[in-house]
């Protein structure tokens, strides 16, 4: 049973262009530490010829094994394989990237018993 909070579409479109200063951190996180003989200051590589990458600056990564390239999210969803953008975005609260979101019903079921 799935009991995470559900997020509006709106909230997800807002979410994504403040999550590009994250692609770094939360690369290392998926994939570990980066291929140092391959990787250079803004552009961390992975793998054995360098062949995942995030550009920092820009915010995005492109893994070429697969040919597959995106933003945080997209990156997330990559290698957790799931499209779904509110897994991803729990995944990110969950890592503690981004602050849990509060539980409107929890809050009236509390004032409720007060």
């Amino acid at each position: 049973m799935n009991c995470w909070p559900l997020l509006t579409r709106k909230e997800v479109l807002m979410a994504q262009p403040n999550l590009a200063h994250l692609i770094e951190p939360v690369a290392r996180q998926l994939w570990g530490e980066p291929n140092e003989l391959h990787s250079k200051p803004g552009n961390p590589r992975w793998g054995t010829n360098g062949s995942k990458h995030v550009e920092v600056a820009k915010g995005f990564f492109a893994d070429y094994e697969v040919g597959v390239r995106g933003g945080v999210l997209k990156l997330i969803g990559h290698v957790l394989g799931s499209t779904d953008r509110k897994v991803q975005m729990q995944w990110l609260r969950d890592k503690g990237f981004i602050r849990p979101l509060k539980n409107p019903l929890r809050a009236s079921a509390s004032a409720a018993t007060i």
